[in-house]
């Protein structure tokens, strides 16, 4: 369940838009590319994503994630093209 590119600018066409990652999204975005999502088998212990924006805001994980409890594989998008 990983989200496409419009789901994400439904919050970063305002929120953190100056942030180069960002940039990157609103590029891909424009162009009307999907983001190339590279599957990771195994996030190591020591790595985090801080939530607290989101979840602060009330953004329910379901809206990015899917249902998280039927996932085998967790995704990340890869910018760095």
């Amino acid at each position: 369940m990983v989200p496409p590119v419009a789901t994400c600018m439904n919050c970063h066409t305002i929120a953190r838009k100056d942030r180069p990652e960002i940039i990157k999204l609103t590029e891909y975005y424009n162009e009307g590319k999907p983001l190339q999502w590279k599957r990771i088998h195994k996030v190591p212990d020591y790595a985090y994503f801080n939530h607290s924006v989101h979840v602060n805001k009330g953004i329910d994980c379901v809206s990015c994630h899917g249902e998280m409890t039927q996932q085998k594989k967790l995704v990340r998008f890869n910018l760095s093209q």
